[in-house]
């Protein structure tokens, strides 16, 4: 996704939450004609401001969300937020992530044991599947290639095995993998393609496969880079 087309998806989205304040309901197909746009794309911009808490989705469309307008006093806001903070839980196997986050007031950390491996600084070969909860909200994994074929891979079979084992537990997959790992295949795959909700690279990832990839559904974030790929 170029930087213009994120601005013009920013501003239409805007847009819809402004024409739901005011009608306070419509459907996909009543959208679709105002903006003059398909009702797959209208259903996409529907699903990240639902995700936002901006409207609800109802059957065929949506309508505006009465509280995501609503202004909360201070203090509640304050109280909100740090009750958030306090419900996190961050699980990880890697002993750099576990170090800095249990520096972090109001995170709890679990790290998940097993034999170290010196090239990733992380923990494998455990019996990891007693240690991690059945139900995990969202996993932001890295991976050392991605591919619409095969997924996100990686090469040591360890690993693999430990982010099979998060991954079969989260209700989100978001796949952390910059521009140099598109379009490779490494050793094994870890999660299909079909189960990554949300990419998040930087701008050099190849726009070919980027709009792929939003074909089938998975939302693409893009990140500005201060580098530039001279492959």
């Amino acid at each position: 996704m170029k930087i213009i087309e994120k601005s013009f998806l920013e501003e239409r989205q805007h847009q819809i939450v402004e024409l739901l304040k005011k009608k306070k309901r419509f459907t996909v197909k009543e959208l679709s004609q105002v903006f003059n746009i398909s009702g797959a794309t209208i259903r996409s911009d529907l699903k990240d401001l639902a995700e936002q808490g901006k409207l609800i989705r109802t059957h065929g469309g949506a309508m505006y969300n009465q509280e995501s307008g609503a202004e909360f006093p201070f203090n509640l806001r304050k109280t909100r937020r740090k009750r958030i903070k306090e419900e996190i839980t961050v699980i990880t196997n890697s002993l750099e992530v576990s170090y800095k986050l249990a520096l972090l007031p109001n995170l709890q950390v679990i790290s998940l044991g097993g034999r170290v491996r010196r090239e990733s600084l992380s923990l494998v070969d455990a019996q990891i599947d007693p240690l991690v909860p059945e139900s995990i909200g969202k996993a932001f994994m890295g991976a050392l290639g991605l591919s619409l074929d095969q997924g996100l891979t990686d090469v040591n079979p360890s690993e693999i095995t430990v982010k099979q084992s998060i991954a079969r537990r989260s209700r989100v997959i978001i796949a952390l993998v910059d521009s140099t790992k598109w379009d490779k295949v490494s050793y094994g795959t870890f999660v299909p393609t079909g189960q990554i909700h949300t990419i998040i690279s930087d701008q050099n990832a190849p726009e070919n496969m980027v709009t792929e990839i939003e074909k089938r559904g998975i939302k693409v974030i893009q990140v500005p880079t201060y580098f530039k790929d001279n492959r």
